[in-house]
């Protein structure tokens, strides 16, 4: 399975499978009050665990293709521990894909997050009640 997808967390990304982050500079408040996690070079500030290749950085966004893997907000914005926060992700998905972004989680090297809350990133299913 292949996804397109993209963005971060202590909040963890749980990403599945080729999916593509978009970035400004990181921790950087941008005009608009929004704060930035991914600085659109690198991986400064998160933190992968097990299949650490199925990440990569392409066009300034986070690119995931590969087996499940998961990267993990670890920087300085809030010193990772968000609490009443507001999440905006620009997201990109391909027919098959199935991902995730997981809030209120926390680093676990292997294995899907035992804690937290995901919201699907999934183009994977013909559910009848998702939004098109």
């Amino acid at each position: 399975m292949k996804n397109s997808f993209a963005y971060l967390m202590s909040l963890v990304f749980c990403l599945g499978i080729l999916n593509t982050i978009t970035g400004q500079t990181g921790g950087d408040k941008k005009n608009d009050g929004w704060i930035s996690l991914f600085n659109g070079k690198n991986l400064d500030g998160w933190k992968v665990g097990e299949n650490a290749h199925t990440f990569s950085i392409e066009d300034g966004a986070i690119k995931v293709e590969g087996p499940k893997a998961h990267l993990f907000y670890v920087g300085d914005v809030e010193n990772h521990n968000f609490h009443n926060f507001e999440f905006k992700a620009s997201v990109m998905t391909k027919p098959g894909s199935n991902s995730g972004i997981y809030i209120h989680t926390r680093y676990q090297e292997a294995s899907w997050p035992v804690y937290g809350y995901e919201v699907q990133v999934n183009n994977s299913q013909g559910d009848w009640k998702r939004y098109r």
